[in-house]
């Protein structure tokens, strides 16, 4: 059997969750990648594509004349993407089975690459820098889309909810062993060190900007941290961070938080960091 190092593993269930995650903020991830020059005929790498949501849509930009390589761990999401790009015709997206820690590109050069919540689950950040480096043409663009905080603020005082936030990178971290080679580092903290990792690795910085929501729970997007609870839940029980009681206690205070009159969550942020090789 397949080894999936992803924490979140790639069952039908996290398809879904992507899947509703990806149209959350596809209105974000359009403008930095319009901000970041993807246009037709290029080619692009999605990295850490999973099912390929994102990659469908870069497809469709580069058109025909254009390359889009879809690399991810998980050979059932790659399969999932083929699927779907056969039954759209998308002959130009080729899709990659790679370990994502172990990158190394041995293609032609790209024009662009694409990674999307994918730092936060690598040990070696500076390592795979290093790799995109090499893999892009001169003045090529690398878009990194990754949280760095997952700090969910609530409207109203959820204590278990909170707990649930703060412990969840924290095992996340353990699992994908960022603890090893950066002890009392979490992947967010790693997140943030993106910027100065990537000056080292020979990027210059184009453009850092950060964004978040404010979602209520009528609104779509609502069900985004619900869905990471129910699909991480089990692992953080397995560790022994939840107590039945407190996992109780955890889907109870969603369930009062959505019923809520007046109530909001604001998600945590996201930092788009756009780079350019020299």
């Amino acid at each position: 059997m397949e080894e999936i190092l992803y924490p979140l593993g790639d069952s039908n269930a996290e398809i879904f969750r992507l899947s509703y995650q990806h149209q959350l903020w596809a209105i974000q991830a359009h403008s930095a990648w319009k901000e970041s020059g993807f246009s037709s005929k290029q080619k692009l790498l999605d990295m850490g594509c999973g099912p390929g949501f994102t990659t469908l849509e870069l497809a469709k930009i580069v058109g025909a004349e254009g390359k889009v390589y879809a690399l991810d761990h998980s050979s059932k999401y790659l399969s999932y993407l083929k699927k779907n790009a056969d039954y759209q015709g998308l002959k130009w997206i080729e899709p990659l089975h790679q370990e994502l820690n172990h990158f190394v590109w041995g293609k032609e050069k790209l024009d662009g690459i694409y990674a999307r919540m994918v730092f936060l689950f690598l040990n070696n950040p500076e390592e795979i820098l290093s790799q995109l480096w090499k893999a892009l043409k001169p003045k090529g663009i690398l878009l990194i889309n990754d949280l760095s905080t997952y700090d969910f603020h609530f409207s109203h005082s959820s204590p278990f909810l909170k707990k649930f936030v703060l412990e969840a990178p924290k095992l996340i971290s353990q699992e994908v062993g960022i603890d090893k080679k950066y002890p009392n580092y979490t992947n967010t903290d790693l997140i943030k060190k993106l910027p100065e990792f990537a000056l080292k690795a020979g990027f210059e910085i184009k453009k850092l900007q950060q964004h978040s929501q404010i979602i209520r729970p009528q609104e779509f997007g609502w069900d985004w941290l619900k869905l990471f609870i129910e699909n991480y839940m089990p692992k953080l029980m397995k560790a022994e961070t939840f107590s039945p009681e407190e996992e109780k206690e955890v889907f109870s205070e969603w369930e009062r938080l959505s019923n809520q009159k007046g109530a909001f969550l604001i998600t945590p942020h996201f930092i788009d960091i756009i780079l350019s090789r020299k």
